[in-house]
Order: C-alpha cells, then sequence, then structure tokens
C-alpha cells in the first residue's frame, strides 16, 4: 500500500499511456511496460478511464432513482439498503460487474486505509463523481445541495 493513491497524481505522459492501454484493451502492453508507471499512474488511468466512459457505470437513466431509493437520514436503514440494490440490479450486466470490481477495489485500499489515508469517505469523494452523474450537470449540482 502507498499512502496518497488516488490523492497524489501520477505522470500525465504515463496516466495517458496506461489509460490508452485499458482502453485499448491492450493489457499485454500495460504489463509489460509495468516497470515503467507506479501506483499513482495507475490510479491516475483508473479514474480517468471511469470519468471519460460514455456512460458512467452507475447509467444516466438510473440517476435519479438511485438517489431516491437512499434515505441519506437514516443511511443504515435496511429498507433504504435494499432499494439501493434493487437500483443497482437494474444494471446493463457489464455496469454492474463493473460496479463490483470497483468496490472490491475500493474495499481493499479502505482496508489499508492507516497507511494510505483512503478512508471510505476518501474514496466516496474519488469514486462518487465518476460512478453515478446526471445527463444534465445542474442536476449533480442541485442533488449535492450547491443550487437552490
Amino acid at each position: 500500500t502507498v499512502e496518497g493513491i488516488f490523492r497524489i497524481s501520477g505522470t500525465e505522459i504515463n496516466i495517458k499511456k496506461v489509460w490508452k492501454s485499458l482502453n485499448n484493451l491492450n493489457a499485454n502492453a500495460l504489463f509489460a511496460s509495468t516497470g515503467n508507471f507506479d501506483v499513482h499512474d495507475v490510479a491516475g488511468a483508473l479514474k480517468r478511464y471511469l470519468r471519460e466512459l460514455e456512460q458512467p457505470v452507475i447509467i444516466h437513466s438510473l440517476y435519479s432513482e438511485l438517489l431516491a431509493s437512499h434515505d441519506a437520514t437514516n443511511p443504515d436503514d435496511p429498507i433504504s439498503f435494499e432499494n439501493i440494490k434493487a437500483v443497482i440490479d437494474k444494471l446493463p450486466t457489464t455496469n454492474r460487474v463493473t460496479l463490483d470490481m470497483v468496490l472490491e477495489f475500493c474495499i481493499i485500499v479502505a482496508d489499508h486505509s492507516d497507511i494510505n489515508k483512503m478512508t471510505t469517505k476518501n474514496l466516496g469523494i474519488v469514486f462518487g463523481p465518476t460512478s453515478i452523474r446526471s445527463e444534465n450537470p445542474f442536476d449533480d449540482f442541485n442533488s449535492a445541495g450547491i443550487l437552490p
């Protein structure tokens, strides 16, 4: 584990190389050149990859439904959890698998937050906006309470 993962930027040229390999599904080229990249380059590429998807992992059409399914005043409410799960179950298979993988990765990172300083809250700040967003950017501001 590395302190600052997702908080310290990688080298832009390396992030572009990793992102290009990921985007072209060219894992062989990526793994053949891993000695040229550090963890911050790969972390930056992952953030960029998720941010630049045409549709976020949680697709635009489920944005409002997902927000409505969660009771922010009682986040541990089992009904809220079941409502969120029902919305996630509506995702296309590829998106659901991707979300599962990102969440599993975040759990591993958070398990080492004493070293890497990436708590679940910090990971939410990093991955939340890239994983779920409205087609209309003003909706995101509105739901965050930034706009009246």
